[in-house]
């Protein structure tokens, strides 16, 4: 469940601090605030694909160029913290950085807390078969797993009965796929992905499920969003704005694919909130 980390309040160590680089000459969209002047401070952790630090303590992946997009039109630097999951949240929330990324999920409890920007992106679902079906309908008589966290088990289990299989860790379910145990699982798309990448679903392949009335988490898949500071509303303000621009030129479609993932998932519907 790393997309419902709650915010720790535990100070995290620093890492590394790194200035990315330098804005060109040109006039912002508008007005706003940053807590350096002409930088925008990002409090970055690894979650692949969507933010991922290098060894020089930069930041890429779909989050991190998107970011470097918006810093480029806003004629901001980018500097870069480096923080572990737990602690990033908590790094904005109390103005140590203006923004973090990593596929955060606009959620009713970070809204209270947080400012959080409009959908880049939807975190979609994902079937591992070996004939990479796209229907949920297809699997029903199978045996299927999925890690027990996911927000989709109470929909699968009324799906699935006992026909499904919960699991602790990804580690668990593909080593059941591979031996015969299961013979599908489901998981987010972009893990799956990650997965197939890394050779570890060899004879199997990773595919985005089509959406089923019975799963909500399929219907309407969780946004996921920017997190900034709650009172800095001009910069969530500048960041939305840049956000519909790379919607519609099709900057954050292309940017999706260059990571492996769906171009469809930039397809993220109007902002709402998961309870």
């Amino acid at each position: 469940m790393r997309k419902f980390i709650t915010l720790s309040l535990v100070a995290t160590a620093v890492c590394a601090t790194f200035a990315v680089g330098a804005a060109e000459a040109c006039t912002p969209s508008r007005e706003f605030t940053t807590m350096k002047p002409g930088v925008l401070t990002i409090a970055a952790q690894t979650y692949r694909p969507y933010s991922i630090t290098q060894p020089d303590g930069s930041v890429t992946g779909v989050d991190g160029e998107i970011l470097k997009e918006i810093a480029k039109r806003e004629c901001l630097t980018i500097e870069t913290i480096s923080v572990d999951a737990a602690a990033a949240l908590n790094y904005v929330q109390t103005g140590k950085a203006d923004i973090t990324v990593g596929d955060w999920y606009r959620t009713k409890a970070r809204s209270e807390v947080l400012n959080m920007s409009d959908p880049l992106y939807v975190d979609q679902m994902g079937i591992v078969s070996k004939d990479g079906t796209t229907k949920l309908s297809d699997l029903e008589g199978a045996m299927v797993g999925t890690v027990q966290s996911n927000l989709w088990v109470p929909d699968l289990k009324k799906l699935y009965g006992s026909n499904l299989k919960l699991y602790p860790v990804l580690a668990q379910v593909q080593q059941d796929l591979k031996n015969g145990r299961i013979e599908a699982f489901v998981e987010s798309y972009s893990i799956a992905v990650l997965s197939e990448e890394a050779g570890e679903l060899e004879g199997f392949k990773a595919a985005v499920a089509e959406a089923d009335e019975r799963v909500s988490s399929s219907k309407l898949p969780g946004q996921g969003a920017f997190p900034l500071n709650k009172e800095n509303t001009s910069l969530l303000e500048v960041v939305n704005a840049n956000i519909a621009e790379l919607h519609a030129n099709g900057f954050i479609k292309e940017t999706l694919v260059k990571f492996g993932l769906d171009a469809s998932a930039a397809e993220a519907g109007e902002p709402r909130w998961l309870e």
